[in-house]
């Protein structure tokens, strides 16, 4: 008989961003505010790892409330 498994999917997305900015901290805080206002999307281009894993036994009770 067979089983019912959850597999889970991650993927990974990254994407490389040059800016001018004073230090560190600014650097970031400029791209996190435009990744935030959808300035900067990524996108399936983007992907650089995908994991597929079984990470346990289905059991319906559990789940389908």
């Amino acid at each position: 008989m067979k089983k019912k498994y959850i597999v889970e999917i991650t993927e990974t997305l990254q994407k490389q961003i040059i800016v001018e900015a004073k230090n560190k901290e600014e650097a970031v805080k400029e791209v996190e505010e435009k990744y935030h206002s959808e300035e900067i999307i990524l996108d399936e281009d983007n992907v650089t790892d995908v994991d597929i894993v079984a990470v346990e036994v289905y059991r319906s009770y559990e789940y389908e409330r």
